[in-house]
């Protein structure tokens, strides 16, 4: 499998696209995969991992839900940033 297929995945996508364009809401977050299930699932590990948080704002009508990244995903976000820069170069 080459580097760059790894790089280059929905969790990846979704985690750097959080962390450049963050807080975001689910609707956002889905342009960039195919399934909703795929983003629940992907959603739901990056919760696990502890890489993004989530929050509900219910100031408002409706209720709306945001992602945010945490310091640990920052961190790996960033990190992602370089191995793919360091790839493309």
């Amino acid at each position: 499998m080459k580097v760059s297929k790894l790089v280059n995945n929905a969790t990846i996508d979704i985690l750097l696209f959080i962390s450049e364009h963050g807080p975001v809401r689910h609707r956002e977050i889905s342009k960039l995969v195919k399934s909703r299930g795929t983003l629940s699932v992907v959603l739901r590990e990056l919760l696990e991992d502890e890489l993004i948080a989530r929050y509900v704002d219910v100031r408002g009508s409706p209720v709306k839900t945001y992602y945010v990244v945490t310091e640990k995903g920052k961190h790996v976000a960033k990190k992602f940033v370089e191995l793919k820069e360091l790839l493309s170069s």
